[in-house]
């Protein structure tokens, strides 16, 4: 009887499958879903009269040769609310598992990031190793425009971030390190990102550039780092960075190899901290009219250095003066001294910080 049962059910499901193609069905199930929902590739938060959200949308047209780009807006009184209120304004229902750049406005930022953080870690497709910038103005409005002159705001924000790290003066910032930073306290450097001053654009098209670090201490905005001193952050940092140098007569392609910590004690206490650099140069480019090769090399690597160290100089009284710790100097003191000198403040506190700066043996450069 069970034989008799198994082999009607198989000509049932043969006789299912030879009716399908002649059915009509000639798109997919997940095709079909596509089409009836947005993805959001980009997401603005902004706080004014409450929490607004603005989201990039892309839909694939009736062809399907391209994803046509859209700007949904909506506001509440938390961001839960906003969202509710964009499903409710869009005419497709709004998939967030595609998004990867969040914009945060710097007004927004001045007054904390952390309900906004929150509010993306409460999502369940929300991917951690999406990127967040602080915009200068509204959220809203740098969406605006980038969606506007380009078909695709992830690949803008994409080729931001690209030419960020190729040129040494930022790395992009996950949700993921935002949240272990408010998680443990730590200072956050976040990029700022904006157009292009008006005259420096010559294309009809919005221009975005990194117009810098801000740090933010307990999820709010503290100090502010221009591009200079941001690539001598990164110089301290944790991540690989390389960046390009103009001196006279050359640019120098500047790679940092190394990057070692050292903790100089005065008796029972730590008295200073000092950093030491390793870096190798290379010419980038020879300016017009100057010598090329190894003697020009020789000439201007000094100039590098010298111009790295100024920059170094500029961000540690910079912290200093807004009392934070972007370096994690703190945190590591604690650490060294196993948690007996939880006063000292490296930086802000008076203790002097040393920057050993030794691009080659021969040279070397103290900062205290």
């Amino acid at each position: 009887m069970q034989k008799k049962l198994k082999r009607i059910l198989a000509l049932c499901l043969c006789a299912l499958l030879a009716v399908i193609p002649l059915s009509g069905v000639k798109e997919s199930f997940a095709v079909q879903n596509i089409e009836k929902s947005a993805m959001v590739k980009s997401i603005g938060f902004d706080r004014e009269n409450g929490a607004q959200l603005s989201f990039v949308t892309s839909v694939i047209n009736d062809s399907s040769a391209f994803h046509k780009q859209s700007l949904i807006s909506a506001a509440g009184e938390n961001f839960s609310q906003a969202e509710q209120q964009a499903q409710i304004l869009a005419d497709k229902y709004l998939t967030f598992s595609y998004a990867k750049h969040y914009l945060i406005g710097l007004p927004s930022a001045e007054r904390g990031i952390a309900s906004i953080v929150d509010y993306l870690l409460s999502s369940p497709v929300v991917q951690l190793s999406s990127y967040l910038y602080l915009c200068e103005g509204a959220a809203k409005q740098m969406l605006e425009s980038i969606s506007r002159d380009s078909i695709s705001t992830n690949e803008v924000l994409t080729n931001l971030n690209l030419a960020g790290k190729e040129e040494g003066y930022y790395n992009p910032v996950s949700l993921l390190e935002c949240a272990r930073a408010l998680e443990e306290g730590t200072c956050l450097a976040l990029p700022v990102i904006g157009a292009k001053e008006e005259g420096e654009n010559t294309a009809k098209k919005t221009v975005l550039v990194f117009k810098g670090y801000a740090l933010l201490q307990g999820g709010r905005v503290c100090a502010r780092l221009n591009r200079e001193q941001s690539r001598a952050m990164n110089l301290l940092g944790e991540k690989p960075m390389k960046t390009v140098v103009s001196c006279k007569g050359a640019d120098l392609a500047i790679k940092r190899e190394h990057c070692r910590v050292e903790f100089v004690r005065q008796g029972a206490q730590i008295a200073r901290v000092r950093f030491h650099l390793t870096l190798r140069e290379s010419l980038a480019a020879v300016q017009s009219g100057a010598a090329g090769g190894e003697a020009l090399l020789r000439e201007t690597a000094p100039q590098a250095e010298q111009i790295l160290l100024e920059q170094l100089q500029e961000l540690f009284t910079l912290l200093e003066r807004a009392k934070a710790d972007a370096l994690g100097l703190q945190r590591a003191l604690e650490i060294e001294s196993g948690g007996k000198e939880r006063q000292l403040q490296p930086v802000a506190g008076g203790i002097k910080a040393e920057v050993e700066f030794s691009a080659r043996e021969d040279n070397h450069f103290n900062l205290q």
